[in-house]
């Protein structure tokens, strides 16, 4: 499993690959805390759950992410 973060602004995502869920993301708002403090988690995202790689793309290309990252998207490859 990989697991990598990238901030933009008050949004801040989590994204990776895993053998199991394959591509997915997590992101929260960080300007919006819950009770116990944590930033409020607003998006989830995973190919399990029928997101298609160019919608994982799409959301990634919002932050500032590694190239090499979309471009093994593309490639359908783990990274």
């Amino acid at each position: 499993m990989s697991r990598y973060q990238s901030q933009k602004d008050n949004l801040q995502i989590a994204y990776g690959y895993d053998h199991a869920l394959g591509y997915w993301y997590d992101m929260w708002d960080t300007n919006q805390v819950e009770s116990d403090g944590t930033p409020l988690h607003i998006e989830e995202g995973s190919s399990m759950r029928r997101m298609s790689r160019d919608a994982f793309s799409s959301r990634l290309m919002e932050f500032p992410v590694s190239q090499d990252h979309l471009m093994a998207i593309a490639l359908d490859l783990p990274f």
